[in-house]
């Protein structure tokens, strides 16, 4: 009677627990004659090679049964075992490797894993490599890691870093396949879900970030930095109340996460909250005193709010000392009065040991309007138009000769609303192709409104400056007339241009794929100068130092805290 492939198996077991070799070899063999890859019968031969010191021949029964099938824990282990008595660690090493990164495990497995010593395998190949990283040679690491990766394709340290390297350099693609990989490797792998989730949100692909954040923490629930991932990923969607639920749960595991705090003290300022937003930015800059982000957001805070702290830190208490002060700067004409009072307001900075350098140069009055000018700016950037709302938009400007007159036209802002939400701005001018130094503007939103604010405001210069001053009325951003010079033309109706209709397609095309939304909530400035204000009036005097204005020789020894300002300033009064 001819035996079944099982029959035939289970007969050479049998033999084989019996202790009849020759009985059990004939079997194995036969089963394997009828079918080569047979991964039980491979094995088993392979054993029998091994009680017989015929370790060479073993292992390529246990490569064809691990071929075969790889969820047998035992094949693994004979493979590994028998490369050990040959002496060849290497090999045994790496097969442990892919044995645990297809899910192998229990006792035997975290024995030979302290016997292969994986973990400091690990380390010893990525330390060349760690360092090229923490120097910051990107490309280099790239490189070694993409060469170390076909020696050893199961160490996910190497994928990791190679997609860390990848990221930093901007390479969203090469970095998701990298993050991928290790996630081939080791499923269970909270942070590679992390920076996989950190990936796509660069790409814009919130949906997909979203996803990879929630499986970093369905892994790992205590994951601080996925929860704050989370939360940004959600405020970027506008789901700011979930995105304060995913700050609070990363500072419940990280007390002292201060980015954590800065980015909901955002979405606070978002939701319209601002005593809750600028309670967070406390609580930031208490944990990290120098914080920027957290400096940054706080100072723009205080120029729409004023909070109420138990345990304020040092800004707050500055601020309600220049807000103080503000009152007498702003009633101020003369050039010393002026002068003194920034030099008092000066004298509050100096209280605070953290030297703040902040990235704006202009003081806003706003309202509670969002004009959308990134919008209008991007379009123009890109695609060399003028938007069809900056056709209706209209400012009042006013240009004077000193960095002290500047503050006197702020001044004049803060103390008069002219109209009813109008935003209007001082600011010292930058950009190269747009000739003057110091301006005041007022924007409106049609001619008729900007006819009767020039009014206002050049009876109000009449009270304030001896000599005359004269404001204009111009349209728009100076750089649209600059480069289309009839659009700058303003009382001559016939020659003003008019919005291209064939401009209307490439609006609605560039905001298919590029959305700036409307902020819902836009706190307007309070009516008095803040702490925020006097960092930007540091950089005033800088450039007026440059140009070589003298209404600042009274600041002469105080030193010059942005010297590209400085330097920009120089070559403006040069030209």
């Amino acid at each position: 009677m001819e035996l079944t492939l099982d029959q035939a198996l289970q007969k050479g077991i049998e033999a084989h627990k019996a202790g009849n070799i020759r009985e059990a070899d004939r079997f194995y063999t036969a089963v394997i004659r009828a079918q080569p890859s047979h991964p039980d019968a491979n094995h088993n031969l392979g054993v029998l090679a091994v009680g017989v010191g015929k370790l060479e021949e073993a292992l390529s029964f246990f490569k064809t049964a691990l071929e075969a099938n790889k969820t047998v824990a035992q094949f693994w282990l004979s493979y590994i075992d028998t490369l050990l008595k040959l002496d060849r660690k290497e090999e045994a090493r790496e097969l442990f490797l892919q044995a645990k990164n297809v899910g192998a495990k229990g006792d035997t497995f975290d024995k030979l894993e302290k016997q292969l010593n994986i973990e400091e395998f690990y380390k010893d190949q990525l330390k060349p490599l760690l360092q090229l990283y923490t120097q910051g040679h990107f490309q280099d690491t790239i490189k070694e890691t993409q060469a170390l990766s076909k020696r050893y394709p199961y160490n996910p340290g190497i994928w990791n870093l190679l997609g860390a390297s990848a990221a930093k350099l901007g390479q969203v693609d090469h970095a998701i396949n990298a993050f991928q990989a290790v996630l081939k490797l080791q499923p269970s792998n909270a942070n590679a879900y992390n920076n996989l989730g950190a990936m796509f949100k660069d790409l814009g692909q919130l949906g997909k970030a979203i996803e990879n954040y929630q499986k970093a923490l369905q892994l790992d629930p205590k994951h601080a930095e996925g929860y704050f991932n989370l939360g940004n990923a959600l405020k970027e969607q506008k789901n700011l109340s979930e995105a304060i639920y995913a700050y609070e749960k990363a500072l419940k595991i990280k007390p002292n996460y201060a980015d954590a705090y800065v980015n909901m003290g955002n979405t606070y300022r978002d939701i319209g909250d601002l005593q809750k937003a600028a309670e967070n930015y406390n609580r930031a800059l208490i944990l990290v005193p120098d914080l920027t982000s957290a400096y940054t957001n706080a100072v723009e805070l205080l120029k729409a709010h004023t909070p109420k702290h138990k345990s304020p830190h040092l800004i707050f208490t500055i601020d309600r000392k220049i807000k103080k002060l503000s009152s007498r700067l702003i009633k101020s004409v003369s050039p010393v009065e002026v002068t003194s009072h920034i030099l008092e307001g000066f004298s509050y900075i100096d209280e605070d040991r953290y030297t703040y350098r902040t990235p704006l140069t202009q003081i806003y009055k706003r309202t509670n309007l969002d004009l959308n000018c990134d919008r209008h700016k991007k379009i123009f950037e890109t695609l060399k138009i003028i938007p069809e709302f900056c056709f209706g938009c209209f400012k009042v400007q006013i240009e004077v000769p000193s960095m002290i007159d500047l503050i006197k036209i702020t001044s004049l802002f803060y103390k008069i609303q002219f109209g009813k939400n109008l935003m209007k701005k001082t600011m010292i001018e930058l950009r190269e192709n747009v000739p003057g130094f110091y301006k005041g503007i007022i924007y409106c939103g049609d001619l008729d409104e900007a006819k009767v604010i020039k009014q206002k405001l050049d009876l109000e210069l009449e009270q304030i400056f001896e000599y005359e001053l004269i404001s204009a009325i111009k349209r728009g951003c100076s750089e649209y007339a600059l480069e289309y010079p009839t659009y700058g033309k303003v009382e001559n109706t016939k020659g003003r241009m008019s919005y291209p209709n064939k401009w209307r397609n490439f609006e609605e095309r560039f905001d298919q794929t590029e959305i700036f939304e409307l902020n819902k909530f836009t706190p307007p400035t309070t009516e008095n100068y803040s702490l925020g204000d006097f960092y930007i009036i540091q950089k005033w005097i800088d450039y007026a130092k440059g140009i070589g204005d003298t209404s600042v020789d009274r600041f002469i020894e105080y030193p010059i805290h942005f010297p590209a300002i400085y330097e920009t300033a120089k070559i403006r009064s040069s030209a």
